[in-house]
């Protein structure tokens, strides 16, 4: 089990706890420390791909210009409706805890994300959100990001210059992050808000190790709630099965192993 990721994400599973919610979340603990398949409770986390487009193309991504992808055809206009949203909240509202809003796209491309933020809320299930923030946002739009309710949001910055920050972020605007990072940390203050619970997340490639303490020092002085780094890698995607799939063989733990969303 990784307790940094469940540090990290304490806040998408301390609150809106119910009774159903804690017997349901036990039980998934039992089953999990008992290495159990056949499993009698619900998730207490799940994720949801709200929509798979992204308007970047990180090279770590599937939605980079790699010929492996070019099978991959996504419609501009495929994303989660509001109506599939309430069908799926009416299945698992009882026992969830959290939700991740997002998955292999990029979450504000669903123009609906911030209802389905709300309406997630309505029913006691915090939300995350992880974003490139790289959007030219309007004011109306921060404060509704706000005003939803999204419990937590991790806003990727990969670089302190554009210069830098373009080699992984490919599409990307440094400019409008940061704008909007700010802007978000403001508006959070003048409405006393406590959520969304703001974090700046670097992934750390040989390129711009040099430039994480300066991102940190950024992200402080923005006022954010956390700065945290990941290592920078290629996502596993299984999409193509004529790529190989390689699965190491785990070091032996007392409990098993578990990637967080």
């Amino acid at each position: 089990m990784n307790y940094r990721q469940i540090y990290r994400r304490k806040r998408i599973i301390s609150k809106g706890l119910s009774a159903k919610k804690c017997t349901n979340a036990l039980s998934g603990l039992f089953n999990y420390s008992c290495r159990r398949s056949d499993l009698t409770n619900w998730p207490m986390i799940i994720k949801v791909d709200t929509t798979p487009l992204c308007q970047l193309r990180c090279p770590i991504c599937i939605h980079t210009k790699n010929p492996a992808y070019e099978k991959q055809v996504l419609r501009s206009d495929i994303k989660m409706s509001l109506s599939t949203f309430e069908k799926l909240l009416d299945q698992v509202a009882d026992f969830i805890i959290g939700m991740s809003m997002h998955y292999l796209g990029e979450p504000f491309m669903n123009s609906d994300l911030l209802v389905m933020c709300s309406m997630a809320n309505e029913r006691g299930i915090n939300t995350y959100a992880n974003t490139n923030f790289s959007f030219k946002f309007l004011d109306e739009k921060i404060y509704n990001i706000i005003r939803s309710g999204l419990s937590v949001i991790t806003v990727c910055v990969d670089g302190f210059t554009q210069e830098t920050y373009e080699k992984n972020r490919v599409g990307g605007n440094l400019s409008l992050v940061v704008d909007n990072l700010k802007r978000l940390v403001e508006v959070k203050k003048e409405l006393k808000s406590e959520t969304p619970f703001i974090e700046v997340q670097t992934l750390v490639f040989d390129h711009n190790r040099a430039e994480i303490e300066l991102i940190r020092e950024m992200a402080n002085c923005i006022g954010v709630n956390q700065f945290d780094t990941r290592r920078g890698e290629a996502n596993i995607t299984y999409s193509d099965m004529s790529i190989p799939r390689v699965d190491p063989l785990p070091p032996k733990r007392i409990l098993p192993m578990c990637f967080w969303p």
